[in-house]
């Protein structure tokens, strides 16, 4: 088998210039910030101490309505017929 001759074409490409090297200049240090002062806030306010027996109630109460809450998200809880 004889394969025919290929034409070819002789590109010369130029050589890349040479940029020249950049030098750049020392910047001075940026200004720093002024500090700002927040002013000096009162603590929040908080509710009075209740009574022991006032306090224990309410303490109560919040549990109850956890269990509550608990309850009516757990899968076992029997259902309710109204």
């Amino acid at each position: 088998m004889y394969l025919p001759d290929i034409p070819t074409v002789d590109i010369n490409l130029p050589s890349l210039p040479i940029l020249p090297s950049i030098e750049l200049p020392e910047l001075p240090d940026l200004p720093s910030l002024p500090t700002i002062e927040l002013p000096n806030l009162p603590p929040p306010p908080t509710l009075p101490k209740l009574l022991g027996a006032i306090e224990t109630v309410v303490k109560l109460a919040k549990l109850i309505t956890k269990i509550q809450c608990l309850l009516q998200k757990s899968p076992f809880a029997a259902e309710r017929t109204a």
